[in-house]
């Protein structure tokens, strides 16, 4: 998936044609960091991405920085010995991807997010598309609940819940905030008709912006053209619900795992993971 060298680090995760999801190649990009600045004690000077996130290119270019700011234009990162360390013993810290399967809440942010923010940070047109889609559905973070669920082919890695699971959880934050609106978000066409028919008053979805399938054994990118513009407003759609106030999605998924790592914090974060919820 990559190789480490002192001041450098290549990521092959996602060379293969239709391969590795977006979100996948991202957590093997930040695994790989860690795995550095563990080995080396400091971060990278280079990070080459020529041979991932190839689903989202038709050229043999880097278009990490499409999506992320450069991080020579970001604050560097520096870890003292003790936070080495805490870094060495978190759980999953060098293959990171693992997290995606892990309960989010356990996630040492403070080590974690300094990483993100440095070589994450999204660029400067992700941000606009999250500017367009706040305006064009007029959303209020604070009263918005982001209602997540990753279903078609990811049945084949982890255990679903049931989408009537939700609904608890759901009525809970309803009861807690009676003015809040459901941000549906999900692949699954099925799904997004369940809860806007359960909650049809106070519930939304972006209609335009996203790509959802009937219940299938698949994956939405593999069914789609112009993947690389989809994959922008996703990015920025990620964001968006990272700053919702109220999250509720289902877990061994990177897409949720990023949902939590934007956001910093599992704060009104429910997660369903291997038959629980968190």
């Amino acid at each position: 998936m990559g190789t480490l060298e002192k001041d450098l680090i290549k990521i092959t995760h996602g060379s293969v044609t239709k391969g590795p999801a977006f979100f996948s190649c991202c957590s093997v990009r930040l695994g790989f960091i860690f795995a550095h600045i563990i080995d080396y004690k400091k971060t990278p000077k280079i990070i080459d991405c020529k041979n991932t996130f190839t689903m989202y290119k038709t050229t043999d270019e880097d278009v990490t920085f499409n999506y992320f700011e450069h991080y020579d234009n970001l604050d560097n990162v520096t870890y003292n010995e003790k936070t080495l360390k805490d870094l060495n013993n978190m759980k999953y810290s060098k293959n990171f991807w693992n997290n995606a399967f892990y309960i989010y809440k356990n996630i040492k942010f403070q080590l974690v997010t300094p990483i993100v923010n440095k070589y994450f940070t999204p660029s400067k047109q992700i941000l606009k598309y999250l500017n367009n889609l706040v305006t064009k559905y007029n959303i209020d973070y604070d009263n918005t609940c982001c209602v997540f669920f990753r279903g078609l082919d990811k049945f084949t890695e982890t255990r679903l819940c049931n989408y009537n699971e939700y609904e608890s959880h759901i009525n809970s934050v309803i009861a807690k905030n009676p003015n809040i609106k459901l941000l549906i978000q999900s692949d699954e066409t099925q799904f997004i008709e369940y809860i806007r028919n359960k909650y049809p008053n106070n519930s939304f979805y972006f209609k335009n912006e996203i790509r959802h399938l009937k219940k299938s054994r698949t994956l939405v990118e593999k069914h789609f053209g112009n993947i690389d513009y989809y994959q922008m407003n996703f990015l920025a759609i990620i964001l968006l619900m990272s700053k919702c106030n109220y999250v509720i999605c289902n877990g061994g998924t990177n897409v949720s795992l990023w949902i939590a790592l934007y956001r910093g914090h599992c704060n009104n974060f429910i997660q369903y993971f291997n038959g629980k919820w968190y």
